[in-house]
């Protein structure tokens, strides 16, 4: 089986599938989360891993000023394969005071809000952009990402060493002498926080690219450095005449492997077809869910073809982002399973909009 072949690529062939989204809704405080990266983790037990969410302290099942409360990332389990299905636990911390926390804890200057990770030797390795309310002079902040008012600086990299547990118990180790200090990269702004994926003898993961470029390079670990937190030891693809190059051998700058500037998006090979499948939105308004083919990383790749319109980017203040394969569920026979996230600009929009704010699956036929 060819690419052509692997999935229907005639716009809009997607379908929802709500049928799944109740995986989301089963928890009374877990009130809605973005991010929903997700990864088998077991025979048949799925982490999923969100960035900021809403808790619900009273259990109400639902958003409620002055009940709801945001922190900037909690973890679901879910158990069973089959999202129509399966049961999921959603956890977070609880600080001193009795209130709710983030899994992974602020670090003093601002908060993390988790990427992407991969399975290694039994090791779950997962990446975190660092977030922060931006400061400096007015020129620093306008070479920033800011994002409403918030300022990525920076990013880091922790290994669970018992991720077989439950997030409760987990053993949280942060890579590098001192998890306060930023891991800094003369090329990326964040590594990590979109597609990441073993492949062969090595993992992968694009880096969102700093200054005018705003698109992604491409970095890669060998699995045994990466397995044991050696990330500084990476290589970036700098395109078919220079390869792969260590950071300081890197001839200018590495190669773009896409220009559209998104952050979060997955790429996973294909078990039946053998192509890598990557998947994004194309824009915040009005987006579209976008998919395209390669046979490598360092691609080439197919032009992106849409696949499904999420009607919630064309409401009022609405907006869709972080669109994302999930190719470890079932239950929906040959379909690949995405899911992307749901946001409202307007203050009180997620307040209004009870449906707004939850990870929404959706379907691709074969």
């Amino acid at each position: 089986m060819n690419a052509t072949d692997a999935w229907n690529l005639t716009p809009h062939s997607g379908r929802a599938w709500p049928e799944a989204d109740r995986l989301f809704r089963t928890d009374p405080h877990w009130v809605g989360g973005d991010g929903s990266y997700s990864l088998q983790v077991g025979n048949d037990r799925v982490v999923w891993i969100f960035a900021d969410t809403f808790i619900s302290l009273a259990g109400k099942g639902r958003r409620e000023s002055g009940d709801a409360v945001m922190i900037n990332n909690s973890i679901g389990v879910q158990h069973g394969l089959d999202p129509t299905s399966a049961r999921m636990t959603f956890h977070w911390r609880t600080s001193d005071d009795g209130r709710p926390s983030s899994v992974f804890a602020d670090d003093g200057e601002g908060y993390f809000w988790p990427g992407n990770a991969v399975l290694l030797d039994d090791r779950l390795l997962i990446f975190q952009a660092r977030v922060r309310t931006p400061k400096g002079t007015p020129e620093e902040r306008a070479n920033s990402l800011p994002v409403w008012g918030f300022e990525q600086y920076g990013w880091a990299a922790l290994i669970v060493d018992n991720p077989y547990d439950e997030p409760d118990d987990w053993q949280i180790q942060f890579i590098g002498d001192d998890h306060l200090e930023p891991v800094h990269s003369r090329f990326a702004t964040m590594i990590g926080f979109g597609a990441v994926w073993c492949d062969g003898d090595h993992v992968y993961a694009h880096a969102a690219a700093r200054d005018v470029d705003r698109g992604q390079y491409l970095a890669r670990w060998r699995v045994a450095d990466a397995a044991a937190g050696r990330l500084r030891d990476l290589e970036w693809w700098c395109g078919t005449d220079d390869g792969w190059r260590t950071e300081p051998e890197v001839p200018g700058k590495p190669a773009l492997t896409v220009a559209e500037p998104q952050s979060e998006f997955t790429v996973h090979r294909d078990e039946a077809t053998g192509q890598l499948v990557w998947v994004q939105t194309n824009r915040l308004y009005g987006a579209d869910i976008v998919l395209r083919h390669g046979q490598r990383p360092e691609g080439p790749w197919s032009e992106f073809a849409t696949v499904f319109h999420p009607a919630e980017g064309d409401g009022d203040g609405g907006f869709v982002y972080g669109a994302k394969a999930h190719p470890e569920l079932r239950g929906a026979g040959d379909d690949l399973v995405l899911t992307y996230n749901n946001n409202s600009e307007r203050p009180t929009g997620l307040m209004d909009q009870p449906a707004l704010y939850f990870p929404t699956f959706v379907r691709i036929p074969r």
